[in-house]
């Protein structure tokens, strides 16, 4: 049986809340937030401007870290949480 700690390279995915200054037009300079996911040392992915309700961000930084998201389905995560919303 092989355990976690066994697991060679095996690294849990680290989520964090980001923000930032909306570019889009008619809404520039708002404050948006959006997800940061570092996957190890080398591979981490901003996904910006999600959404500028705090929350909802939040709620999905709880769902990422719940299940662990991958990188390569990342993106169709957060695109399918936008739509829902």
């Amino acid at each position: 049986m092989l355990g976690v700690t066994g697991m060679q390279g095996f690294q849990l995915a680290q989520f964090s809340l980001v923000s930032s200054l909306c570019k889009t037009d008619g809404a520039e300079g708002s404050t948006v937030f959006g997800i940061k996911g570092s996957y190890g040392v080398r591979d981490q992915y901003v996904l910006e401007d999600i959404s500028a309700n705090k929350e909802h961000v939040e709620t999905l930084l709880r769902l990422l870290r719940q299940h662990q998201v991958s990188p390569d389905q990342l993106g169709y995560v957060v695109e399918d949480y936008i739509a829902m919303l």
